[in-house]
Parts: C-alpha cells; structure tokens; sequence
C-alpha cells in the first residue's frame, strides 16, 4: 500500500515538474513577433582579410548543412577580417532559390531559432543584391537581428545576412594536479589481503 502511494506521488511530482519546464519554454516553432526592427549589419571599417565566393561552402558555413541539388545558390559571399588571434570578425550573404527541404529546415523547424518580425525592417547599407525594400518579404531574424532572413514566398526566393565578432580565445589552461604525498597509498582500498572465511 505504501509502495503504492509513492510510486502514485513520485509520478505527480513528475508530471507536475515536466508541466512546469514546458510552460516556461518558448515554442521556438511558433513565429513570435521581435521586439524591435533590425537592420543588416554594415561592413565598416578596413576590407576583409579573407573572401570566400565558394557557393556550397559559404551556404555550408552559414546553414551548417550542405545544399541539395535543389538549392539554387544565385550568390554567395562570406568575409573574414582576421590578425595575428585569427578571425576577428565575419560577415556573409546568401541569395537562394530554396528548395522546400530547406524551406522546412530554415522557417518550419526553425534551425536558428528566428523568430517572424511583424515591424518593417530598415536596410540600411544593404549588401550588393540584397532586396532595399523588405515588402513583399517574409522576416525573419534572431534576438540580436544580425542573422537576417528575408524569405519571398510568392517568388520563393530567400535572402540571408548574418555576422559576428569572430572566435574568442579558450579559458585558461586547467591547474596541474597535485601530487600525492608519499604516505597516502595509490586507490581507494587497501593494500592488505583480505581476511580468510
């Protein structure tokens, strides 16, 4: 009986736990409105160290998946500013015909966690390509409006934007261990034969 009881609670108090972490989770698939328009991010400053023009290998970097034979890459451009730490800062740019799987990737399955902006966005300083009027577009964009999808459904055609600081150096290296004091035997058991039955 008792046995039973906990068994009965312990599966509420599971419930109820689950149920309260899904509560709390947003619903990334779910298009929500962002709090703010974005604008593309502007290459200001000196020209990039490194160019990459490579179609699949720009869309590779930036989608972290390879395009299929159906992904028509119209343009491509991915700019690395890079000194002696290595990259410092990156930019790229797509302009595709998408195909539906990456349709589903990108906007259904939400890979990037974008949410749908409901404002109207600002181009400014648009890169070479890059649509100046988002109308007509479906937005797209993450919490800090530098990964920029402009999606036209009608025309399925998706443009792409997005850019960063670079990579950071890691964390310092980890403490050498401390050794053992010559009195303090190697493992955890002892060193003595155990006792015969």
């Amino acid at each position: 009986m008792k046995v039973g009881m906990l068994v009965v609670a312990a599966l509420l108090l599971g419930w109820m736990g689950w149920h309260f972490v899904i509560s709390r989770t947003p619903s990334y698939n779910q298009a929500q409105p962002a709090a703010q328009s974005v604008a593309v991010p502007v290459s200001a400053g000196s020209s990039p160290t490194t160019t990459l023009t490579d179609p699949a290998e720009v869309f590779q970097k930036a989608f972290w998946k390879r395009p299929t034979a159906d992904d028509k890459i119209l343009k491509a451009e991915r700019m690395e500013w890079s000194d002696e730490t290595g990259v410092t800062r990156w930019q790229w740019h797509l302009m595709v015909k998408p195909s539906p799987g990456l349709i589903e990737y990108l906007i259904t399955n939400n890979a990037f966690m974008l949410a749908r902006s409901s404002k109207p966005l600002t181009l400014k300083n648009p890169p070479a390509g890059f649509p100046t009027s988002a109308e007509g577009y479906g937005i797209f964009t993450n919490a800090a409006g530098n990964f920029v999808l402009l999606w036209s459904e009608s025309e399925n055609l998706l443009h792409a934007t997005d850019s960063g600081s670079g990579f950071r150096p890691g964390g310092s290296p980890p403490a050498p261990p401390v050794p053992a004091s010559p009195s303090q035997p190697k493992g955890r058991l002892s060193t003595k034969l155990p006792p015969d039955p």
